[in-house]
């Protein structure tokens, strides 16, 4: 028997306006040409050594603000799905008071669907930006997660959460029981993963005292990590749309399966990206390197994004499918 776990989501926006205080960048970001204010724009600061710093999602009407320490000189980056990144400097913070930076995003758009994914093999580290294929698509992946990532830690969201429960027998696809539940929650998304610390240590499924399994999933934060990103190797991937999947478009991704030799269970799957808009569809995983009293059924499960009509990002539907694990004993009459 494996089980089933989903969740759905709706997500009311609840917009506050935030009081002026200390050092604070703010403006609108419109686009070239157009005037046509860009929601959902990542806007952030980075700093003179090239680190970045807090940022802001632009609003409907191309709003952002971002709050600093302190007097500074840096530069204002933006990332708009399926746009290149584009930086604005110089720009200095005095120690009180508000700039304002308005800005316009220039029509650099980002091609995806003539991009081909021979001729490209793995990459183990994708910290460090060389422009090739690869990072491409991951500049458009972490944007996405990114945004995500912002929207969680911001709040102001309340969802209406529909949770299943399924069980299934073995070989069939009908449900042989179902739970279902609906709860409000406030905040800024449906799922959060384990720590790093824990993964690190314990990996993606971890033994109970029991002799069962807890089956863990990403979220956002921990696919943009450092750790993950160190001990994980990454390929292109792609679908031509012929199954009539994400409407015959097909997509483009990122596969990733952990460094061999970490001793742990491990995450394997890819990261899809729509190729006509370069928007973060979803992602599909799988758990592997399991031990062999785990290796049964097909252990695995997704998540799926969604954008807000004011540009924030927000899990739409996640699901983790994982084996009921038991012990069988047979008694036979030679014993």
């Amino acid at each position: 028997m494996r089980g089933v776990a989903v969740v759905a989501l709706v997500a009311t926006a609840l917009l506050r306006p935030a009081p002026i205080v200390g050092q604070i960048v703010m403006g609108r970001v419109v686009e070239d040409g157009t005037g046509i204010p860009v929601a959902g724009a990542l806007v952030r600061w980075v700093d003179e050594d090239g680190d970045r710093g807090p940022g802001s999602l632009t609003t409907s009407e191309g709003r952002y603000r971002i709050e600093l320490r302190g007097s500074a000189t840096g530069a204002i980056e933006i990332d708009r799905i399926g746009y290149a990144t584009m930086r604005v400097a110089p720009v200095t913070v005095p120690a009180e008071g508000v700039v304002q930076r308005d800005l316009v995003l220039e029509a650099r758009a980002l091609v995806l669907e003539g991009l081909e994914v021979e001729g490209e093999g793995r990459r183990c580290d994708l910290r460090e930006e060389d422009g090739g294929r690869t990072q491409v698509v991951w500049s458009q992946v972490r944007t996405a997660l990114e945004a995500a990532t912002w929207t969680r830690r911001e709040g102001g969201l309340l969802f209406r959460l529909r949770n299943w429960v399924r069980s299934y027998e073995p070989g069939s696809e009908t449900p042989g029981d179902e739970e279902r539940r609906v709860v409000r929650s406030r905040g800024g998304n449906s799922v959060q993963a384990l720590s790093i610390e824990q993964l690190e240590a314990e990996g993606w499924v971890r033994r109970t005292d029991d002799g069962g399994a807890v089956y863990s999933g990403p979220d956002a934060e921990t696919l943009l990590s450092d750790w993950f990103l160190a001990n994980h190797c990454f390929a292109l991937a792609a679908s031509d749309g012929a199954s009539g999947e994400d409407g015959g478009r097909g997509w483009l991704g990122l596969s990733f399966e952990p460094v061999p030799g970490s001793g742990r269970p491990g995450l394997a799957g890819v990261v899809r990206v729509d190729r006509e808009s370069a928007r973060l569809l979803g992602l599909d995983f799988r758990y592997v390197d399991l031990p062999a009293e785990l290796r049964a059924g097909d252990a695995g499960g997704s998540v799926e994004y969604a954008t807000l009509p004011d540009g924030r990002w927000v899990v739409r539907e996640w699901s983790i499918r994982a084996p009921v694990i038991g012990r069988y004993v047979e008694d036979t009459a030679f014993g």
